[in-house]
């Protein structure tokens, strides 16, 4: 399986994943030699899990996130009830 991610300098970041012999791989291909590692089936079981949590709070936190509109933008009704009228 392979997907991408964004590294800390926004660049995209191919990362492939492969199945071995009690082992579960992982290739960052951010430049030629690559960065690897491999770990246990439940080690990974535990990363994904852990990134799982993650996702979940950092969607949690940016939907709490403050909205701000400059108050000449507001139209009486578009407060509360979202209908802008």
């Amino acid at each position: 399986m392979s997907i991408e991610i964004d590294d800390t300098e926004g660049r995209r970041i191919p990362v492939e994943v492969v199945p071995g012999a009690l082992r579960v791989g992982v290739r960052f291909a951010a430049r030629p030699e690559g960065l690897s590692w491999s770990c246990t089936p439940a080690a990974a079981r535990e990363l994904a899990a852990a990134l799982v949590r993650a996702a979940e709070d950092a969607e949690r936190l940016s939907s709490a996130d403050p909205v701000t509109v400059a108050a000449h933008e507001l139209r009486r009704g578009t407060c509360g009830t979202g209908t802008g009228s």
